[in-house]
């Protein structure tokens, strides 16, 4: 069986998050100390309040990931002005969070040898577009992926249908020659197999639970290639 389409994940699946986001909020809490000399730790507490609370009101849709609405909520919760601050704090954090995230070992090298096999290469994403497409020029990925798909233009996330089938029709592939590869098991890898996709789980807690589990991405590359491209 030879695959020729794969169907990526990309946070925690092309690069890992580690305590990126972490140290994205810190650097953004230091700097806007600077200008308004809010306490450094109250404002994390908001942002991470202002994210929860967003989640809570509109539940599971592409706007609930929007930074920029988290700063816009955690500026009013200290009874500033967002028109004055918001843009310039979010540019400030996705800056700062960019300059945190590097390519998982591995991810290149098979995507290259995917594309010399004259494969074509889609990313699905629960994400916002712009931030996303940041991503994948920061990974330097922007000559090897042939589409990327958001929750944000889709209106739906993993593990909807609705993603993965766009995916599909776009790949213009039978099924059985689709591969979809993810690290969240209940979004990924379920929502790919109830659309009827082969799958690979990056099991970085190597908990099992799934046929197709590896650890990383480079033990991605041998997997596929050893079984799969005979």
């Amino acid at each position: 069986m030879k695959y020729n389409g794969l169907i990526l994940d990309l946070d925690n699946t092309l690069y890992r998050i580690g305590n990126a986001g972490d140290i994205a909020i810190e650097k953004t809490a230091r700097y806007f100390k600077e200008l308004v000399n809010i306490d450094e730790a109250e404002f994390i507490k908001a942002f991470y309040k202002s994210g929860i609370d967003l989640k809570y009101k509109i539940g599971s849709q592409a706007a609930c990931h929007n930074r920029l609405i988290y700063f816009k909520k955690t500026i009013e919760y200290f009874g500033l002005n967002p028109f004055l601050y918001a843009l310039d704090l979010n540019n400030f954090h996705c800056n700062a969070f960019m300059n945190e995230i590097i390519l998982s070992d591995g991810v290149y090298r098979i995507l290259q040898k995917f594309k010399n096999n004259k494969g074509k290469i889609c990313i699905l994403t629960d994400m916002m577009t712009d931030v996303q497409l940041i991503k994948i020029k920061k990974l330097g990925l922007e000559n090897l992926i042939d589409i990327m798909f958001t929750s944000e233009e889709i209106g739906a996330e993993k593990p909807n249908p609705l993603g993965f089938y766009t995916c599909i029709d776009y790949l213009n592939l039978p099924k059985n020659e689709i591969l979809f590869i993810g690290d969240n098991y209940e979004r990924d890898i379920i929502g790919a197999e109830i659309c009827g996709l082969e799958s690979i789980y990056i099991d970085i807690d190597d908990s099992k639970k799934h046929k197709n589990s590896v650890r990383n991405f480079e033990e991605v590359e041998a997997f596929i290639f050893a079984n799969f491209f005979k």
